[in-house]
């Protein structure tokens, strides 16, 4: 079972992390100070830039019962609230964007269309681009569910696939905009999905929400676990679970602190979501702020 340290007695991430409190993107120092950034109250699951400058998140402008029936669109803002931009229409579900490490300065997200094989494909966009100038990067021939999670600094991306069989598979995906993506299979430690997969800044770990009965949209039944990466090898080998499994709550998006010495994750488990931070030695907890979806300063998924 997971210990929970007081965090007084625990260790905790230097720097700042960003968090969605009351569903607007707000900023947390290591003191426990709450910065607003964004005052929309429907914003979500920010990635702050690999240079520091700027946030990306989801803005939700209709909920549903299902998610292709939620209507949103990705955001970009200055991390002290300036420059805000919509950069796409809203007509679809556009859900987590996060940024690319190779310097491009470019967004990828995932868009949700549903349908009898809830397909769902990955797009690129950037900070000063306007609606409709997202590309396609998913190869467009493929007719299921592909959901993009963090990215590499020479470029690819961790995608994972679940196919009608159903099948669970992750690539790293070369993006060709205008032409055929290329995609190398990564080795899993598991059968089980996972979702939410967090790269860390050295890419030589991942953190993500472990899967157990087989419908990643729900997410009583995941644990947060994570892993080593060997991206020459196109591995991810040795799972650790971090939480227990159970039914009551929720532990998702697990996320890595810059210095990789913790994984910052939220829960609702006291009763509301709070923002935990695991201690990957010796393996403890402690609550660390409040609000959802942690990110740390500088360090995109």
């Amino acid at each position: 079972m997971l210990c929970i340290a007081s965090a007084a007695a625990a260790d905790k991430p230097d720097g700042r992390w960003a968090v969605s409190s009351e569903y607007s993107i707000a900023i947390v120092s290591a003191n426990g100070e709450v910065h607003a950034v964004t005052s929309s109250g429907a914003d979500h699951k920010p990635s702050w830039s690999a240079d520091g400058k700027r946030f990306t998140f989801f803005r939700a402008l209709r909920y549903g019962s299902g998610f292709e029936k939620w209507r949103t669109k990705i955001g970009v803002v200055d991390v002290d609230g300036k420059g805000e931009r919509l950069l796409t229409s809203g007509q679809y579900p556009d859900f987590n964007p996060t940024w690319m490490r190779d310097g491009s300065n470019r967004i990828v997200f995932n868009r949700y269309l549903g349908g009898s094989t809830w397909k769902n494909r990955v797009y690129l966009t950037t900070p000063d681009a306007n609606p409709g100038q997202e590309v396609l990067i998913s190869d467009p021939r493929y007719a299921f569910f592909e959901w993009a999670n963090g990215t590499l600094k020479d470029g690819r991306i961790v995608v994972d696939r679940i196919d009608n069989i159903p099948t669970r598979t992750t690539y790293l995906l070369t993006p060709a905009p205008g032409g055929r993506p290329k995609y190398e299979k990564l080795k899993r430690p598991t059968g089980n999905a996972w979702h939410k997969l967090s790269v860390s800044p050295s890419e030589t770990k991942v953190t993500y929400m472990l899967d157990h009965d087989g419908w990643v949209h729900t997410y009583e039944d995941a644990v947060i676990a994570w892993a080593e990466l060997d991206v020459a090898e196109r591995r991810i080998v040795n799972q650790r679970i971090v939480t227990e499994r159970h039914t009551g709550y929720i532990d998702e998006y697990p996320r890595w602190s810059r210095d990789e010495k913790f994984i910052l994750f939220d829960s609702n488990r006291s009763g509301q979501y709070q923002v935990y931070a695991f201690s990957v030695e010796p393996g403890a907890a402690a609550v660390v702020s409040p609000g959802q979806y942690p990110n740390a300063e500088a360090t995109p998924y």
